[in-house]
Order: C-alpha cells, then structure tokens, then sequence
C-alpha cells in the first residue's frame, strides 16, 4: 500500500467518497481507484489535492502544544 492510498485510507474512516470529492475536488472515481490501488501513477494535481487537505485535516486534529 502506498503513501496516498494510507491517507485516503484514513480520510475515509471520518469522510465518505462524496465529502472527499467536495473537499478535495478530486472526483470520487478517483478517489476509489487510488483507494483500491488501481492507478499507480495519480496526476500530480489529483495527488496534491489529497495530500494537501489531508495535512491540513491533520494539523487541525492535532492537540494544540501547551506551554
């Protein structure tokens, strides 16, 4: 399993495809392909799409550091 399938793993398990899609932009045939493995090489904006709303899903779900 690659980098992009674990993500869209983990966004699935608090999203469904359709929010995925109207989060992301990326259509949910894409989203289920990646998931599933079956495009090995994503286009370059499809994968950022991804990668960027998954970081900032999970710096807004990260604990705040007290000091």
């Amino acid at each position: 399993m690659n980098k992009l399938q674990q993500m869209i793993d983990e966004l699935l398990g608090t999203f469904t495809q359709q929010e995925l899609e109207r989060l992301t932009g990326v259509d949910q045939g894409s989203i289920s392909k990646f998931k599933n493995g079956k495009i090995k090489n994503p286009s370059m904006a499809k994968g950022d799409a991804i990668r960027g709303f998954y970081f900032s899903w999970k710096q807004e779900k990260a604990p705040a550091v007290q000091s």
